[in-house]
């Protein structure tokens, strides 16, 4: 007997395609993709979940043994536990930020879970897309970590910047409190440099001042590899 199988070729090959389609599309948007069986507490990984997935496909009695295995860092445990909780509940669960621990260290994930009811409106099934978001995380980090820099050095200073000296441009201008009007105008830095001498009472300072802070010298000095300004003149 012979069947002409053609056209069930034909759909096997438009299936193999589009889970193609659907694996290079999550692994280029650095995505993983998890699914829950809420009754029985399993998980399978069905894109490998930033290496751990490889390992283990299928984990069971989930999330305690996440938690127990070290895949959660100790201070993402509590939300961890709060979302499946949710899950078992039937509640929305919340997306949650957390540090994973597959191998090569600890990496920050945005978890997101989709939960499928049965008839009965049974919490019986949850997707989950699992978005690595280390960089964003750490690019935070160091903002607020800059920010707070910023802060600390503005104390009692009436002003701070940022300059180009090549382009005789100012970039950037911050204060810990209001700065004179004045300061949000000027555009280059000899201006900048003549305002902030006006605001130095004393004599003596402000002529050491106006030695130091010329464009061309502060040039020079930066070329020769100096980058003391104030304090190496030993006045």
């Amino acid at each position: 007997m012979i069947l002409d199988i053609t056209a069930r070729k034909a759909m096997e090959d438009r299936l193999r395609r589009s889970e193609a389609r659907f694996q290079i599309a999550v692994r280029q948007a650095g995505i993983s993709v998890w699914e829950y069986d809420i009754p029985a507490r399993r998980l399978y990984s069905s894109v490998s979940t930033q290496g751990h997935g490889e390992a283990c496909p299928v984990v069971e009695q989930v999330p305690q043994s996440l938690i127990d295995s070290g895949y959660v860092h100790p201070s993402g445990v509590k939300e961890f536990q709060g979302m499946h909780e949710a899950l078992h509940r039937g509640s929305p669960p919340p997306a949650v930020w957390c540090r994973s621990a597959p191998p090569g260290g600890y990496r920050w994930e945005r978890i997101h879970y989709t939960t499928l009811f049965d008839d009965r409106r049974r919490p019986v099934w949850a997707v989950a897309i699992v978005e690595d978001v280390s960089d964003q995380k750490y690019a935070e980090r160091r903002c607020m970590q800059e920010e707070q820099l910023r802060e600390m050095l503005s104390v009692d200073v009436l002003i701070s910047g940022k300059v180009n000296l090549t382009k005789n441009q100012v970039e950037e201008l911050w204060g810990h409190r209001s700065f004179p009007a004045a300061f949000q105008k000027v555009q280059d830095c000899d201006g900048l440099f003549q305002l902030m001498g006006e605001y130095l009472a004393n004599a003596e300072e402000s002529k050491r001042y106006r030695a130091l802070f010329r464009r061309q010298a502060l040039l020079a000095k930066y070329r020769a590899g100096d980058r003391g300004i104030w304090g190496s003149t030993g006045a």
